[in-house]
């Protein structure tokens, strides 16, 4: 089911997100490394890269592929970006479950 959070409950989830134990922390990364462990190169440096090749010459882009600082640092940002989505889908089943039974009682 597709929806879309209004401001006010889009911060409810957040708070929620913000307050999850860390025993769910611990799943969330897990299952975020587990995804990005099947993986052989990191799922953002692609996109980027064509995006850059529209603004930069062929021959800087070649150069990524000798930048493993680059590749560690856009891995490590689509882990946080992945880890933030997946506490978000926590909490929104959370939110979900918790609005259900409000409108039961």
């Amino acid at each position: 089911m597709k929806f879309r959070l209004h401001d006010k409950d889009g911060k409810e989830v957040q708070a929620i997100a913000d307050s999850l134990p860390d025993d769910e922390l611990q799943i969330i990364a897990a299952r975020v490394d587990n995804i990005l462990d099947q993986r052989h190169m990191s799922p953002i440096v692609a996109p980027a890269c064509a995006y850059l090749l529209r603004h930069f010459d062929h021959e800087a882009m070649g150069m990524f592929d000798m930048d493993d600082e680059l590749e560690m640092a856009a891995d490590a940002f689509m882990r946080d970006m992945m880890i933030t989505a997946a506490k978000r889908e926590r909490a929104i089943e959370i939110w979900k479950h918790k609005h259900s039974y409000d409108e039961v009682a």
